[in-house]
């Protein structure tokens, strides 16, 4: 057999309630603090040098095929990459850089000089 018990709230009582209520389930749901910081010749993994970066970590491996990044594995060869934050960056800037513009006269010349 079960019990039922009633209650009788005024309104004030019933308002605190929901206040305190949400403020429970606001404190759930706020966002994690930040992490700590990096330091930017810190050796970490792709995932954390991408965020940090703004970029994709598939674009970090990306660099590390094409050589613009070292190739640093943690454990065995078939390991997880680690690169330095300061690696990533760099190497980001160069990608964005444009390249100096070309002298036509010279391009010309470069290009008789290879059909001898």
């Amino acid at each position: 057999m079960s019990v039922v018990q009633i209650v009788t709230l005024t309104r004030a009582e019933l308002e605190e309630l929901l206040e305190e209520a949400a403020a429970r389930g606001a404190a759930r749901a706020a966002p994690p603090p930040p992490p700590a910081k990096l330091h930017a010749d810190e050796l970490v993994p792709v995932a954390v040098a991408a965020k940090a970066c703004g970029c994709s970590p598939d674009t970090i491996h990306a660099m590390i095929r094409a050589g613009k990044l070292p190739d640093r594995r943690a454990g065995t060869k078939r390991g997880h990459y680690r690169v330095r934050i300061s690696e990533v960056e760099g190497a980001m800037r160069r990608r964005t850089e444009r390249p100096a513009p070309i002298d036509p006269e010279a391009a010309v010349v470069r290009m008789l000089a290879r059909r001898r």
